[in-house]
Order: C-alpha cells, then sequence, then structure tokens
C-alpha cells in the first residue's frame, strides 16, 4: 500500500479520520455466493512527524476491527448523512460497487456533492463516472481523487478527465477504454476514488451513471 504523504499527514488534514481496510480473496466463497463480505476495516491513527499509522487497539470485552463491511461504511457510520447504495451487476458471481454520496447545502440555491465510489470485487473495473441534472444547471468545483500504481504495476497513474458540459447541466469524468489502453486508470476491485463538485440543483433531481471498464 502506497499513500501519499499529504494525504495522512495531521498537520494538514487537522480533524481528519482513517480507517485501514483487509480484503481477502477466495474463489470458491465467492462461487457460493459469500464474495461481498471478505473486506473488513479498522481505526487508525496517524503519528506527527513519522506518519507511521497505528491500528486502534482492541476495546475490552470486543472488536475493534468492523467485520464484513468494507471501509467505506466507516463515512456513514460517522455520518448519519451520508447515503450509501450498491450498483450490481448481475450473474453467476455479483459484481458490486459501493456507491457512498455526501449533499450539503451551500446556500439557497447550490449544493456541494461529494462522492465516493468503491469497486469491492469487479474484475470489469469501471471507467467513468457522470452526474446528470436539468439542462443548464451551473457546475462548478469540480474535483478527483484516486491512487496511483506502484511497484512495477503496469497501470496508467493519470487522474480521470473531468469534463464539464454547461448546456446539458453534466459533470463527468473518465479514463480510456479497455480498448484503448487495456492498462487505464480503471477503478479496479478493492479500490476507491474520490468526486467532488458544486451544483444549483438538488439531489432529488440527479441522475448518476458509472461505465464499466470492460
Amino acid at each position: 500500500v502506497k499513500v501519499a504523504d499529504a494525504d495522512v499527514d495531521p498537520a494538514l488534514n487537522v480533524g481528519a479520520l482513517y480507517w485501514a481496510e483487509a480484503q481477502y480473496v477466495s474463489d470458491n466463497d465467492a462461487a457460493a455466493g459469500n464474495g461481498l463480505n471478505n473486506a473488513s476495516y479498522r481505526k487508525a491513527t496517524v503519528t506527527a512527524g513519522t506518519l507511521a499509522l497505528n491500528l486502534e487497539p482492541d476495546p475490552p470485552g470486543g472488536f475493534a476491527t468492523v467485520r464484513e463491511h468494507s471501509a467505506i461504511y466507516a463515512w456513514q457510520a460517522t455520518d448519519p448523512t451520508v447515503e450509501l447504495f450498491h450498483a450490481d451487476i448481475p450473474g453467476a458471481i455479483i459484481e458490486r460497487f459501493e456507491v457512498a454520496r455526501k449533499v450539503t447545502a451551500v446556500d439557497a440555491d447550490t449544493w456541494h456533492y461529494e462522492y465516493a465510489i468503491h469497486n469491492v470485487n469487479s474484475d470489469r473495473s469501471a471507467r467513468a463516472f457522470s452526474v446528470d441534472f436539468a439542462d443548464g444547471t451551473p457546475i462548478s468545483g469540480v474535483g478527483f481523487h484516486d491512487v496511483d500504481s506502484h511497484s512495477g504495476e503496469p497501470y496508467s497513474t493519470t487522474d480521470w478527465t473531468p469534463v464539464v458540459t454547461p448546456g446539458t447541466g453534466t459533470v463527468a469524468w473518465s479514463t480510456s477504454s479497455f480498448g484503448a489502453d487495456p492498462n487505464a486508470n480503471a477503478l479496479r476491485w478493492a479500490t476507491m476514488y474520490s468526486f467532488w463538485f458544486d451544483a444549483d440543483a438538488p439531489p432529488a433531481t440527479a441522475s448518476q451513471i458509472l461505465e464499466l471498464f470492460k
């Protein structure tokens, strides 16, 4: 696991909370229909200066580890205003993407949107994400955050390109298609990417689309 110093430095992220996630893979477990509960998470702290990661100790009489849920659930557990959805690809083995969304009213007619999308187990991966509002909805403040491949992995580290189309009220992020580049920066399994923007429209009017890589 490789993490940017700027993402975990307590001095640069005042008030931030951190979790470590582990996921095991077993083909016969997935084939038996039990492959969607193989991730667990645990709260952690980061030491100032050394940036050492410290897992929270076991509490008396229980476990600090939250079993059978990926770390994206920690966002909703600490903030009940976060919505959490499953985007499932049906098949003999269900492939799942977990989508969390938090919408905050900025003023009378502007909302701030934050999305986190976690690929639980899909080898097909994802290559694009878009949010569509009514035509002409102003959209601004667009952002994106991912994790970089490293240590000899062949995958691209190029950020997804954001595009705002004012006429259609759409904001979209994407990487290359599998046909164009099999090593593009797709949202692969056990990985989570984040997206955010401001829009002059409430969340009830938003339509979200996740496009597969393969």
